[in-house]
């Protein structure tokens, strides 16, 4: 196979790819719904309306987290905990 035709077969067949790897990139639109705004870029923060989820923010996006079954966000701890320990470290 002559070298050009190569090159040219190899430049398709990238070019091929290039909207998939684009379209699989993981990205999230602040929704209407979604009020939270992140105090800083990043960092994870209570919910003010739940306290079995968490908002983990990155570059200012804020992605919602839950807790396991029967936990709570404990911002003073950064962790999901028993309602018990979380308890007056919510929010």
């Amino acid at each position: 196979m002559p070298k050009s035709l190569t090159l040219a077969l190899a430049a398709v067949a990238l070019a091929g790819t290039a909207p998939l790897a684009a379209a699989s990139a993981v990205t999230r639109a602040p929704a209407a719904a979604d009020p939270f705004v992140c105090p800083v870029p990043d960092g994870m923060f209570a919910n003010p309306a739940d306290p079995a989820t968490f908002y983990h923010c990155s570059d200012a996006t804020p992605y919602l987290q839950h807790c396991p079954a029967n936990l709570y966000w404990s911002q003073a701890l950064q962790r999901c905990e028993w309602p018990a320990i979380a308890g007056e470290n919510f929010a």
